[in-house]
């Protein structure tokens, strides 16, 4: 099996280096990521190429993007926060989640939870804290929507 070092070339044959963002060109996600699958594992591309050039990710933290574009993995656009510094990047950068959630993102949320997904999934999906996450399911965020917990 191949390691994730010896899959560096493969990687950066599949990435558009024309622009100030070096663009991913191969697989996207639903919600705008490059993805990529080295050793059959699907990983974001951006998470991939962090990986590549330093090694592991810490246990915990996430790579996150100076430029706010998904596809982009060049490594000086990239930088490792937690969930939190996530959402305070958000914030500043006028992309709070709490604005971005639609009801129906709500009800599938909390959906997600009820069948078992974990919260930091739904988190790294939706591009927000854990935190965040809980209070939504729980309700004390976004109370006045109704449904998604398994009833349809």
């Amino acid at each position: 099996m191949r390691k994730i070092d010896d899959y560096t070339e493969r990687f950066w044959e599949r990435v558009d280096k024309s622009g100030d963002c070096w663009v991913w060109t191969g697989a996207i996600t639903d919600n705008g990521y490059g993805i990529a699958t080295p050793n059959c594992t699907n990983v974001k591309a951006h998470r991939l190429a962090w990986m590549l050039e330093y090694g592991q990710i810490p246990k915990g933290m996430k790579v996150l993007h100076r430029c706010d574009n998904k596809p982009c993995v060049r490594l000086s656009h990239l930088f490792i926060g937690t969930s939190s510094d996530n959402a305070v990047d958000c914030t500043k950068k006028g992309r709070n989640p709490r604005c971005q959630l639609t009801p129906n993102d709500v009800r599938q949320i909390r959906r997600l939870r009820s069948e078992g997904m974990r919260a930091a999934q739904i988190a790294d999906r939706y591009g927000m804290s854990q935190g965040h996450i809980q209070r939504v399911v729980s309700g004390i965020s976004w109370a006045h929507v109704i449904g998604g917990q398994g009833d349809g």
